[in-house]
């Protein structure tokens, strides 16, 4: 009787650990999705701070720099990664290269934000 119960008990743990590891999965997309708002929130406030007066409150090149909502930047750095080193090499202009890794990055989202429609 053992026997022919194994392969029900089999089934039944590997189907218990498949629906862990899929709630595991969800719970590390929506993680994820978290902390990509919190970073993209930071980079809104660095970018308050130190590029709106070049590219305007809203990005939208009020300041004089290139608007950063139509959507050019992001055909021309797809990528948050490709963004944010260009960000890091070459903003602000006025002072290149002080930004960090993270603060780059976390502007790079922003201005992703910006674009919703755009982003992919």
């Amino acid at each position: 009787m053992v026997s022919r119960l194994t392969p029900f008990l089999v089934m039944g743990a590997a189907l218990v650990t498949v629906s862990g590891l899929w709630a595991w999965h969800r719970d590390a997309q929506a993680s994820r999705a978290s902390l990509i708002r919190i970073e993209a929130s930071q980079g809104r406030q660095l970018f308050h701070a130190m590029c709106e007066t070049c590219h305007g409150p809203d990005g939208d090149g009020a300041g004089g720099a290139p608007n950063l909502m139509n959507g050019e930047v992001l055909q021309q750095y797809p990528t948050v990664s490709q963004l944010a080193t260009f960000i890091q090499e070459r903003m602000p202009a006025t002072n290149p290269g002080i930004l960090t890794n993270s603060e780059a990055r976390d502007l790079a989202l922003w201005i992703q934000a910006l674009n919703p429609r755009l982003t992919p």
